[in-house]
């Protein structure tokens, strides 16, 4: 059997000001979950069978928060 890649990932971090939001990515065997944080309180949860549909919600996520002034951690 194939070894996968099962661990949680960090996408993306962004800044406004003090407060902080991320994605986290949450490979399941036959699954995948989406966590969007912000302040470290859970914002959204996406589950999908595939990463596609989480990847283009993280995307997606992403701008908006970009669009309302947020800024990549650097």
């Amino acid at each position: 059997m194939a070894a996968s890649y099962c661990e949680p990932t960090v996408l993306w971090r962004l800044v406004r000001g003090r407060r902080v939001a991320r994605a986290v990515v949450v490979p399941h065997p036959i699954a995948t979950t989406l966590v969007v944080f912000l302040d470290d309180a859970v914002e959204t949860v996406v589950d999908a069978t595939d990463w596609t549909e989480v990847l283009e919600y993280a995307a997606a996520s992403r701008g908006s928060l970009l669009e309302q002034g947020w800024t990549n951690v650097s």
